[in-house]
C-alpha cells in the first residue's frame, strides 16, 4: 500500500512539473503587421505610469482529464482579480516602477479536484515620478517659531505623459514632530518641531489613476544654540601684584534646552593658567547646571586666559563658546632693548620693551617729556649728542603702571645685543665704503684679555639699517676669519653688521658713501 501511494505521489509531481512549463504570458503590442503578443519582457521598454496593457496567457495546456476552471491574476505578488475559464486575458495598468505580473491557471477535473500552473513573471518597468521635497535643510533647536514647511513635489512636475490626473501625498515625520493639516491634495504641509529631534521626512505620493507610488525623503538636521556671554562680562581681571586673592564672576546667557554646562580654563595652545582656577585649588574644569562661575586668582603673572563653556543637551548634542580674558597685575618691570647709531646729531633710535602686555596703551617719554603713545611696545626717537633717559609706562583697564626708565648713551652704536663685549674682536675695512668691505676677526695679543663672548669664526653677517630692518643676510663656511660683504645694492646710509659664529654675536657699524 505504501509503495502504491509513493508511486502515485511521484506520478503527480511529474505531472505538475511537466504541466507548469506549458504556461506562458504575453503582452499585446502593435507592430507594422498588426497586433501581436510579446512574450519576452526584456523587449518592452520603460513605460509611463498608469499606462494600461492587455496581458494574455498565450500558452497553456490542460492535463488529461482536466479543464480550465479560472485564471487568477497577481501584480507584485498581490492578488488582483479572477477571470473565467473562457477569458485568458485582462487589462493591467503600470502601477509600480517595477510592475510584475503572474497568472495562475486553475485546472479542475470531473471529481472537483484542482491543479494550478503559473506563468513565469512578466515585468514591465514604469518611469519614476520627478518628485522632490522642498523645505529648509536645517531647523534650529528651540527657535521662536519651531516650524518646518515642506512641499511634496517641485512644481508638481512628472517625467511622464500624459498626466494621469490627480494625486495625493501622505507624510511621515520624525518622532516628536507634530504634523499640521495638509493642503493642496495633501502635497503641502507644515510640521511643528519638538525641542531636539531631527531626522527624515518622508512623502509618499500616489497617482489616483492607478495607485502608482513615489517616495521622496529629506533629512533635516537640528542645530543646538551656542552659549553667549553678556556684553557686561569683563575682558580683563585686575590681579594683585602681591598675590592676594582676587575673585571674578563670569556668566553666560541661559541656553534654551541645555541641561548642564562644562566650564574650562586654558591658555594657548593647551596650557594651564598660573594660579587661576574655579576653587582656588587648581581646578580648571567644572560641570554644573549654573550659568555663572567664579574665578579665584592669586597669580602675580600677567597672562591671557580663555574661559571655555560647553552646553549639553538631552539628545547628547553639545555646543560651545569661549571668552578671552586679560589677567593683569600692573607689576610690570620691562626690559629695554634699542637699536641705532648716534655719531651724528639728530640720529634716530628704535626702543622696545618686553614683555608685551596685551591691550595696553604705552606712553613714551624722552628726558621727562611725552613723545609717543599707542598700542605698540616700541617707538622711534631722535637724539642729540649726550646721554638721554627714555621712560615708558602702560595703562590698562586696571590702571597705570609705574614709570620705568633707562639711560641710553648716544656716543656710539648700540643694538639689542648690548653690551657688545665681542665687538672688540671685529674690524671692517674700508669704512666708509662705496661697495665692498672686508670684515675680519682680530688676532688678540697674549697680554690682551679675551672677552668671554669673542667670536670663534664668521658664519653669518646680517646687514641692518638704523631702524632695525634686515636688508641682507650672508652666510659663510666654518672656520672663516675674513670675509667680503657687498654693500653695492644699498643706499648711502649708516648700517650695522651683525656678525655671528653660530653661538656668540657681535656688531660693528659701517658707512656706505658715494
Amino acid at each position: 500500500m505504501k509503495q502504491t501511494l509513493l508511486s502515485l505521489l511521484i506520478l503527480l509531481m511529474s505531472f505538475i512539473n511537466s504541466f507548469a512549463s506549458n504556461e506562458k504570458l504575453g503582452v499585446q503590442l502593435s507592430g507594422p503587421s498588426g497586433d501581436y503578443f510579446e512574450t519576452i519582457d526584456g523587449n518592452i521598454g520603460v513605460q509611463d505610469p498608469c499606462k494600461v496593457f492587455l496581458f494574455r496567457v498565450v500558452t497553456f495546456t490542460a492535463p488529461t482529464g482536466y479543464t480550465v476552471k479560472q485564471f487568477d491574476w497577481y501584480v507584485n505578488d498581490v492578488f488582483l482579480r479572477t477571470t473565467n475559464s473562457s477569458t485568458d486575458h485582462t487589462s493591467i495598468a503600470i502601477s509600480f516602477e517595477n510592475t510584475k505580473v503572474v497568472c495562475k491557471v486553475i485546472y479542475q477535473n470531473a471529481g472537483g479536484a484542482t491543479s494550478t500552473g503559473a506563468t513565469p513573471v512578466f515585468q514591465i518597468n514604469g518611469k519614476p515620478l520627478n518628485l522632490n521635497l522642498n523645505g529648509p535643510d536645517n531647523v534650529d533647536i528651540l527657535t521662536q517659531t519651531p516650524s518646518y514647511s515642506i512641499t511634496a513635489a517641485s512644481g508638481n512636475q512628472f517625467l511622464y505623459t500624459p498626466a494621469p490626473g490627480t494625486f495625493s501625498t501622505t507624510w511621515q515625520q520624525p518622532s516628536g514632530w507634530t504634523a499640521g493639516t495638509p493642503t493642496n491634495n495633501g502635497n503641502n504641509i507644515t510640521f511643528t518641531t519638538d525641542n531636539y529631534t531631527g531626522g527624515a521626512i518622508t512623502a509618499t505620493t500616489v497617482l489616483t489613476a492607478c495607485g502608482f507610488p513615489h517616495t521622496a525623503t529629506k533629512t533635516v538636521t537640528r542645530t543646538h544654540p551656542g552659549p553667549t556671554f553678556p556684553s557686561s562680562d569683563a575682558g580683563r581681571i585686575c590681579g594683585s601684584s602681591l598675590g592676594e586673592l582676587v575673585t571674578a564672576v563670569y556668566s553666560i546667557n541661559p541656553v534654551a534646552g541645555a541641561t548642564s554646562y562644562t566650564y574650562g580654563l586654558h591658555i594657548n595652545p593647551s596650557g594651564v593658567p598660573d594660579n587661576i582656577s574655579f576653587d582656588n585649588n587648581g581646578q580648571t574644569s567644572l560641570t554644573t547646571s549654573s550659568t555663572s562661575v567664579t574665578l579665584y586668582c592669586t597669580s602675580t603673572a600677567d597672562q591671557f586666559i580663555y574661559l571655555d563653556v560647553v552646553a549639553h543637551f538631552p539628545d547628547g548634542g553639545t555646543s560651545g563658546n569661549s571668552l578671552g580674558i586679560n589677567y593683569s597685575t600692573l607689576w610690570w618691570t620691562p626690559t629695554f632693548t634699542w637699536y641705532g647709531c648716534f655719531t651724528d646729531p639728530g640720529s634716530s633710535i628704535n626702543v622696545a620693551v618686553s614683555p608685551e602686555v596685551p591691550g595696553a596703551t604705552y606712553y613714551w617719554y624722552l628726558d621727562g617729556f611725552l613723545m609717543d603713545e599707542g598700542f605698540n611696545r616700541s617707538t622711534t626717537g631722535w637724539f642729540w649728542n649726550g646721554e638721554h633717559t627714555i621712560s615708558v609706562k602702560i595703562s590698562t583697564e586696571c590702571g597705570e603702571s609705574n614709570l620705568n626708565s633707562e639711560t641710553i648713551p648716544t656716543n656710539g652704536c648700540y643694538n639689542t645685543f648690548a653690551p657688545n663685549s665681542a665687538a672688540s674682536s671685529l674690524t671692517v675695512y674700508p669704512n666708509p665704503a662705496s661697495s665692498q668691505v672686508a670684515v675680519s676677526l682680530k688676532e688678540l695679543n697674549k697680554n690682551e684679555k679675551t672677552p668671554g663672548t669673542a667670536l670663534k669664526d664668521i658664519r653669518e653677517i646680517k646687514i641692518v639699517d638704523k631702524l632695525g630692518n634686515v636688508k641682507k643676510i650672508n652666510r659663510y663656511a666654518p672656520g672663516s676669519k675674513k670675509v667680503q660683504v657687498d654693500l653695492g645694492v644699498l643706499n648711502n646710509d649708516l648700517y650695522i653688521l651683525q656678525v655671528s659664529d653660530g653661538i656668540n654675536r657681535a656688531s660693528i657699524s659701517v658707512n656706505k658713501l658715494y
